[in-house]
């Protein structure tokens, strides 16, 4: 498993930078993170190619999140009518709020 360690080490922040992007940082994407990380560990001895690690590390990441986006979809959904229009940003999101 170090060569695992040494493969992950070599590529974790292009892979955090990735997931932060989609997910906007917080607490979500740490999490997420962690499980990309775990599915990985778990699943190395299937990965035929481990040159191709990289890719197949962000394969992984690339479902976790579009897993989240399906799982959490509904719950970051406020009606526009809710928030006062001060507090509207338009980013490259869509409309989004400021605390």
């Amino acid at each position: 498993m170090e060569y695992f360690e040494a493969q992950l080490a070599a590529v974790y922040t292009g892979v955090e930078r990735y997931v932060k992007y989609r997910l906007n940082g917080g607490h979500d994407a740490e999490d997420l993170l962690q499980d990309i990380c775990l599915t990985a560990y778990l699943k190395y001895n299937q990965l035929e190619k481990k040159e191709s690690f990289k890719s197949w590390i962000l394969s992984i990441a690339r479902n976790r999140c579009t897993d989240f986006f399906r799982a959490n979809g509904n719950r970051r959904e406020v009606p526009l009518e809710e928030i006062p229009e001060s507090k509207l940003v338009y980013g490259r999101r869509g409309w989004t709020f400021t605390t």
